[in-house]
Protein backbone atom coordinates (compact mmCIF):
# COMPACT_ATOMS: atom_id res chain seq x y z
CA UNK A 1 0.00 0.00 0.00
CA UNK A 2 1.49 3.19 -1.17
CA UNK A 3 1.57 6.17 1.16
CA UNK A 4 1.12 9.81 -0.17
CA UNK A 5 3.36 12.43 2.09
CA UNK A 6 1.25 15.69 2.72
CA UNK A 7 2.94 18.78 2.33
CA UNK A 8 3.54 19.82 6.36
CA UNK A 9 2.19 22.84 7.56
CA UNK A 10 5.02 25.31 7.77
CA UNK A 11 5.27 27.00 11.01
CA UNK A 12 8.97 28.65 9.82
CA UNK A 13 9.88 30.70 7.34
CA UNK A 14 12.17 28.74 4.85
CA UNK A 15 14.04 32.01 3.67
CA UNK A 16 15.17 33.60 7.39
CA UNK A 17 13.59 31.28 9.82
CA UNK A 18 11.41 33.57 11.98
CA UNK A 19 7.96 32.15 13.31
CA UNK A 20 5.19 32.63 10.28
CA UNK A 21 1.60 33.80 12.62
CA UNK A 22 0.67 34.52 8.56
CA UNK A 23 0.65 33.89 4.83
CA UNK A 24 3.68 36.35 4.56
CA UNK A 25 6.96 36.41 7.03
CA UNK A 26 6.63 39.21 9.59
CA UNK A 27 10.68 39.67 9.21
CA UNK A 28 11.76 39.75 5.38
CA UNK A 29 7.87 39.44 3.74
CA UNK A 30 8.64 36.31 2.00
CA UNK A 31 5.67 34.17 1.19
CA UNK A 32 5.17 31.20 3.29
CA UNK A 33 5.27 28.49 0.16
CA UNK A 34 6.77 24.77 0.31
CA UNK A 35 10.08 23.68 -0.77
CA UNK A 36 8.48 20.87 -3.15
CA UNK A 37 5.47 22.54 -4.60
CA UNK A 38 3.48 20.30 -7.15
CA UNK A 39 1.98 21.43 -10.26
CA UNK A 40 -1.42 22.56 -8.92
CA UNK A 41 0.53 24.81 -6.04
CA UNK A 42 2.72 26.30 -8.73
CA UNK A 43 -0.18 26.65 -11.45
CA UNK A 44 -2.20 28.38 -8.68
CA UNK A 45 0.59 30.52 -7.01
CA UNK A 46 1.22 31.81 -10.84
CA UNK A 47 -2.55 32.83 -11.29
CA UNK A 48 -2.73 34.33 -8.02
CA UNK A 49 0.09 36.67 -8.81
CA UNK A 50 -1.00 37.67 -12.28
CA UNK A 51 -4.79 38.05 -11.25
CA UNK A 52 -3.33 40.67 -8.03
CA UNK A 53 -0.41 42.38 -9.88
CA UNK A 54 -3.13 43.14 -13.28
CA UNK A 55 -6.03 43.87 -11.21
CA UNK A 56 -4.23 46.70 -9.41
CA UNK A 57 -2.85 48.11 -12.31
CA UNK A 58 -6.01 48.31 -14.45
CA UNK A 59 -7.33 49.67 -11.17
CA UNK A 60 -4.34 52.26 -10.68
CA UNK A 61 -4.61 53.63 -13.98
CA UNK A 62 -8.16 53.45 -14.06
CA UNK A 63 -8.97 55.45 -10.57
CA UNK A 64 -5.50 58.48 -12.50
CA UNK A 65 -7.96 59.09 -15.32
CA UNK A 66 -11.10 59.04 -13.92
CA UNK A 67 -10.73 60.35 -10.38
CA UNK A 68 -8.24 63.29 -10.22
CA UNK A 69 -6.15 63.10 -7.25
CA UNK A 70 -7.91 59.84 -5.54
CA UNK A 71 -4.61 58.15 -5.86
CA UNK A 72 -2.75 61.29 -4.44
CA UNK A 73 -5.09 61.72 -1.65
CA UNK A 74 -4.98 58.16 -0.94
CA UNK A 75 -0.91 57.88 -0.62
CA UNK A 76 -1.74 60.99 1.54
CA UNK A 77 -3.41 58.39 3.82
CA UNK A 78 -1.31 55.97 4.02
CA UNK A 79 -3.13 53.17 1.50
CA UNK A 80 0.24 52.27 -1.09
CA UNK A 81 0.18 48.53 -1.50
CA UNK A 82 -3.68 48.78 -2.72
CA UNK A 83 -2.37 50.96 -5.87
CA UNK A 84 0.57 51.43 -8.26
CA UNK A 85 3.71 53.84 -6.84
CA UNK A 86 3.23 57.12 -8.38
CA UNK A 87 6.97 56.56 -9.81
CA UNK A 88 5.91 53.71 -11.47
CA UNK A 89 2.61 55.38 -13.07
CA UNK A 90 4.48 58.33 -14.24
CA UNK A 91 7.66 56.35 -15.57
CA UNK A 92 4.97 53.90 -17.57
CA UNK A 93 3.17 56.78 -18.93
CA UNK A 94 6.61 58.57 -19.71
CA UNK A 95 7.87 55.76 -21.70
CA UNK A 96 4.67 55.27 -24.08
CA UNK A 97 4.50 59.40 -24.64
CA UNK A 98 8.08 59.46 -25.85
CA UNK A 99 7.45 56.40 -28.04
CA UNK A 100 4.56 58.29 -29.58
CA UNK A 101 6.08 60.91 -30.39
CA UNK A 102 9.39 59.28 -31.99
CA UNK A 103 6.86 58.75 -34.78
CA UNK A 104 5.98 62.21 -34.88
CA UNK A 105 8.69 64.14 -36.60
CA UNK A 106 9.74 68.01 -35.55
CA UNK A 107 9.82 70.10 -37.93
CA UNK A 108 11.48 72.94 -37.01
CA UNK A 109 11.78 76.17 -39.26
CA UNK A 110 15.05 77.86 -40.25
CA UNK A 111 14.50 81.35 -42.16
CA UNK A 112 17.28 83.80 -42.95
CA UNK A 113 16.48 87.36 -41.82
CA UNK A 114 17.48 90.97 -42.70
CA UNK A 115 21.40 91.69 -41.01
CA UNK A 116 22.59 87.86 -42.18
CA UNK A 117 20.56 86.46 -38.90
CA UNK A 118 19.50 83.19 -38.49
CA UNK A 119 15.70 82.28 -36.95
CA UNK A 120 14.84 79.00 -35.62
CA UNK A 121 11.10 78.16 -35.04
CA UNK A 122 9.80 74.90 -33.61
CA UNK A 123 5.82 74.89 -33.71
CA UNK A 124 5.81 78.21 -34.20
CA UNK A 125 8.07 79.01 -31.24
CA UNK A 126 11.25 81.16 -31.78
CA UNK A 127 13.79 79.99 -29.58
CA UNK A 128 17.25 82.10 -31.60
CA UNK A 129 18.09 84.29 -33.96
CA UNK A 130 21.42 86.21 -33.69
CA UNK A 131 24.39 86.02 -35.65
CA UNK A 132 25.90 82.75 -34.18
CA UNK A 133 23.97 80.72 -36.57
CA UNK A 134 25.02 82.99 -39.28
CA UNK A 135 26.31 80.92 -42.29
CA UNK A 136 25.80 77.37 -40.71
CA UNK A 137 23.51 75.19 -43.58
CA UNK A 138 20.15 75.02 -42.44
CA UNK A 139 20.23 71.46 -42.68
CA UNK A 140 22.66 70.88 -40.15
CA UNK A 141 20.83 73.59 -37.73
CA UNK A 142 17.45 71.83 -38.32
CA UNK A 143 19.36 67.99 -37.84
CA UNK A 144 20.33 69.26 -34.07
CA UNK A 145 17.19 70.18 -33.16
CA UNK A 146 15.69 66.63 -34.21
CA UNK A 147 18.08 65.02 -32.36
CA UNK A 148 18.29 67.08 -29.27
CA UNK A 149 14.12 66.84 -29.60
CA UNK A 150 14.58 62.98 -29.70
CA UNK A 151 16.94 62.62 -27.16
CA UNK A 152 16.69 64.93 -24.00
CA UNK A 153 13.28 65.96 -23.09
CA UNK A 154 12.73 62.61 -21.42
CA UNK A 155 15.78 63.24 -18.64
CA UNK A 156 14.70 66.79 -18.95
CA UNK A 157 11.18 66.78 -17.78
CA UNK A 158 12.49 64.29 -14.98
CA UNK A 159 14.69 66.33 -13.28
CA UNK A 160 11.95 69.19 -13.82
CA UNK A 161 9.19 66.78 -12.05
CA UNK A 162 10.77 67.61 -8.45
CA UNK A 163 10.48 71.39 -8.90
CA UNK A 164 7.07 71.05 -10.06
CA UNK A 165 6.75 69.32 -6.44
CA UNK A 166 8.18 72.41 -5.40
CA UNK A 167 5.77 74.79 -7.02
CA UNK A 168 3.05 72.92 -5.91
CA UNK A 169 4.43 72.94 -2.35
CA UNK A 170 4.04 76.75 -2.83
CA UNK A 171 0.96 76.95 -4.41
CA UNK A 172 -0.43 74.85 -1.05
CA UNK A 173 1.46 76.25 1.63
CA UNK A 174 -0.25 76.27 4.74
CA UNK A 175 -1.60 72.31 3.93
CA UNK A 176 0.99 70.54 6.37
CA UNK A 177 1.73 68.60 4.09
CA UNK A 178 5.75 67.39 3.67
CA UNK A 179 7.53 67.75 0.05
CA UNK A 180 7.30 64.06 -0.88
CA UNK A 181 3.48 64.74 -0.70
CA UNK A 182 3.65 67.50 -2.84
CA UNK A 183 6.33 65.17 -5.48
CA UNK A 184 3.41 62.03 -5.37
CA UNK A 185 0.94 64.80 -6.80
CA UNK A 186 3.01 66.01 -9.12
CA UNK A 187 4.25 62.83 -10.12
CA UNK A 188 0.58 61.47 -10.80
CA UNK A 189 -0.47 64.60 -12.47
CA UNK A 190 2.38 64.17 -14.71
CA UNK A 191 1.31 60.50 -15.88
CA UNK A 192 -2.21 61.40 -16.19
CA UNK A 193 -0.85 64.47 -18.69
CA UNK A 194 1.47 62.11 -20.69
CA UNK A 195 -1.38 59.04 -20.66
CA UNK A 196 -3.75 61.93 -22.38
CA UNK A 197 -0.96 63.48 -24.42
CA UNK A 198 0.24 59.71 -26.04
CA UNK A 199 -3.29 59.41 -27.44
CA UNK A 200 -3.93 62.34 -28.73
CA UNK A 201 -0.49 62.37 -30.33
CA UNK A 202 -0.92 59.54 -32.40
CA UNK A 203 -3.91 61.32 -34.25
CA UNK A 204 -1.50 64.36 -35.18
CA UNK A 205 0.02 61.34 -37.59
CA UNK A 206 -2.99 62.03 -39.82
CA UNK A 207 -1.54 65.01 -40.25
CA UNK A 208 -4.24 67.14 -40.74
CA UNK A 209 -4.16 70.61 -39.11
CA UNK A 210 -7.85 70.65 -38.19
CA UNK A 211 -7.49 67.67 -36.18
CA UNK A 212 -4.10 69.00 -34.94
CA UNK A 213 -5.94 72.19 -33.22
CA UNK A 214 -8.63 70.81 -31.69
CA UNK A 215 -6.22 68.26 -30.01
CA UNK A 216 -4.15 70.89 -29.04
CA UNK A 217 -7.30 72.53 -27.61
CA UNK A 218 -8.64 68.97 -25.65
CA UNK A 219 -5.14 68.86 -24.22
CA UNK A 220 -5.37 72.52 -22.84
CA UNK A 221 -9.27 71.81 -21.37
CA UNK A 222 -7.98 68.50 -20.44
CA UNK A 223 -4.60 69.87 -18.24
CA UNK A 224 -6.83 72.57 -16.83
CA UNK A 225 -10.07 69.98 -15.41
CA UNK A 226 -7.22 67.91 -14.51
CA UNK A 227 -5.41 70.17 -12.03
CA UNK A 228 -8.67 71.79 -10.68
CA UNK A 229 -9.95 68.51 -9.52
CA UNK A 230 -6.88 67.03 -8.61
CA UNK A 231 -5.80 69.98 -6.12
CA UNK A 232 -10.01 70.09 -4.62
CA UNK A 233 -9.78 65.89 -4.11
CA UNK A 234 -5.89 65.41 -2.60
CA UNK A 235 -5.71 68.97 -0.83
CA UNK A 236 -9.48 70.02 0.09
CA UNK A 237 -10.69 73.46 0.43
CA UNK A 238 -13.15 74.91 -1.79
CA UNK A 239 -13.17 74.98 -5.37
CA UNK A 240 -12.08 78.47 -6.08
CA UNK A 241 -8.70 77.31 -4.26
CA UNK A 242 -8.28 74.30 -6.46
CA UNK A 243 -8.77 77.02 -9.51
CA UNK A 244 -5.91 79.26 -7.80
CA UNK A 245 -3.60 76.84 -7.44
CA UNK A 246 -3.75 75.49 -10.61
CA UNK A 247 -3.68 78.04 -12.32
CA UNK A 248 -0.35 79.27 -10.62
CA UNK A 249 1.31 76.13 -11.13
CA UNK A 250 -0.02 75.87 -14.66
CA UNK A 251 1.67 79.25 -15.27
CA UNK A 252 4.72 78.95 -12.92
CA UNK A 253 5.97 74.98 -14.27
CA UNK A 254 4.96 75.75 -17.96
CA UNK A 255 7.61 79.37 -17.90
CA UNK A 256 9.96 76.54 -16.24
CA UNK A 257 9.60 74.24 -18.95
CA UNK A 258 9.67 76.73 -22.06
CA UNK A 259 13.28 78.02 -20.50
CA UNK A 260 14.02 74.69 -20.16
CA UNK A 261 13.19 73.69 -23.65
CA UNK A 262 15.08 76.72 -25.13
CA UNK A 263 17.92 76.19 -23.36
CA UNK A 264 18.15 72.58 -24.49
CA UNK A 265 17.73 74.18 -28.54
CA UNK A 266 20.08 76.61 -27.67
CA UNK A 267 22.54 74.66 -26.28
CA UNK A 268 22.09 71.41 -29.11
CA UNK A 269 22.29 74.16 -31.85
CA UNK A 270 25.80 75.94 -30.07
CA UNK A 271 27.46 72.67 -29.37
Amino acid sequence: MSTVLAHPVETQCLNCGTVLHGPYCAQCGQRAGHVRPTLHTLLHELLHEFLHVDGKIVQSIRLLFTRPGFLTREYFDGRHARHISPLRLYLTFSVLFFAVSAYVAVKPEVTYEAGNKTAIRISGLRIASDTLFANRPAEELAERVVHANHDWPPRMLFLLVPLCALIVMRATRGSGRYYPEHLWFALHGHAAYFGVWAVTLSFELLYNPRISATLTVVRAAFLLWYGIVSFHTAYGGRWRTAVRRTVFVGAGYGLLVVAAMVTLFVAALLA
